[in-house]
């Protein structure tokens, strides 16, 4: 069982930018919405990964909001999106292996529930063990010291060790064309 925070419902109100005319009905009809939400594909993601879903609706009309609601799983903090599309959430995954599962609804203007859908998160933390591969070394030439760098898979992240200046530049290359700057260690 899910403890409360998990049972919170994040209420998600977008505008839903139906700027298109009513269609001559001049109101609702009673009938139901033949609208179909998508919450998006199941997922991987590493621990302490920000997360970012998206619902989008398809088909009908009346969907003037999403509601996002984490079914499974560790407990995590649902924040919107600023400056996202309509229906993204974020959210930092948990810091160990979990599987989660958020369920989006479209919700229409009086607060009903249209139509939803499920997507599976499934969290990988990396081993206590920090197994790495050495990749190479450079030798500084009369400053005396080596550059030397290590890649952990599992983390996708490059430590460069300098002895000179007595750090470690760790790098994630979790997209092996733009490395982005974790941090340092002295």
């Amino acid at each position: 069982m899910l403890d409360h925070r998990a049972n919170q419902i994040f209420l998600l109100a977008c505008l839903a930018g139906l700027s298109a005319a009513c269609g001559g009905g001049g109101g609702s009809s009673g009938a139901p919405s033949s609208a179909a939400i998508f919450a998006g594909d199941d997922a991987s993601a590493l621990s302490r990964q920000r997360v970012t879903l998206e619902a989008s609706v398809t088909g009908g009309e009346g969907v003037t909001s999403f509601e996002w609601l984490q079914l499974s799983g560790p407990a995590v903090a649902l924040e919107a999106v600023p400056s996202g599309p309509l229906g993204a959430i974020s959210f930092l995954a948990p810091d160990r292996d979990a599987r989660l599962e958020f369920e989006a609804s479209g919700i229409s203007q009086g607060g009903a529930k249209l139509a939803s859908d499920s997507v599976v998160i499934t969290v990988a933390a990396p081993g206590t063990e920090l197994s790495s591969a050495l990749l190479s070394t450079i030798e500084m030439g009369a400053a005396g010291g080596a550059l030397t760098a290590a890649y952990h898979a599992t983390s996708a992240r490059v430590f460069i060790i300098d002895p000179v200046l007595g750090e470690v530049a760790v790098f994630d290359l979790t997209d092996p064309t733009e490395p982005v700057p974790v941090g340092s260690i002295s």
